[in-house]
């Protein structure tokens, strides 16, 4: 193989498994949804809930998963906290998606 195809199968495995982190954020807000997925579960988050738009977040741990089913669809508020990716080609977001991935999960109302 020549270094080119090299190169080319070494960014794809990286953007396929979203290794490419470059920042961190927050957001407050409700869980909408929690999908299962076979590389990412994917949370659909909303910041109010009168607001019909959503984000779509990254998810691949399972106590996390868990926390977050159990506020999903209620008017418990909850700050997530997530990394950044350049690119995740696998997200299934939407084309829009950053491909942010959920780090932590802090319930703040009951």
């Amino acid at each position: 193989m020549n270094k080119i195809t090299i190169i080319v199968i070494m960014l794809a495995m990286l953007t396929l498994t979203g290794c490419i982190r470059y920042n961190e954020g927050s957001a407050i807000g409700y869980v909408n949804a929690v999908d299962g997925g076979i590389l990412w579960d994917k949370v659909w988050f909303k910041t109010s809930m009168e607001s019909s738009m959503e984000d779509c977040y990254l998810l691949d741990n399972t106590k996390i998963k868990n926390q977050l089913n159990e506020v999903m669809g209620t008017n418990v508020r909850v700050k997530i906290t997530y990394d950044r990716h350049l690119m995740t080609f696998s997200s299934g977001c939407g084309s829009d998606s950053t491909g942010d991935e959920i780090k932590n999960v802090e319930v703040l109302t009951q």
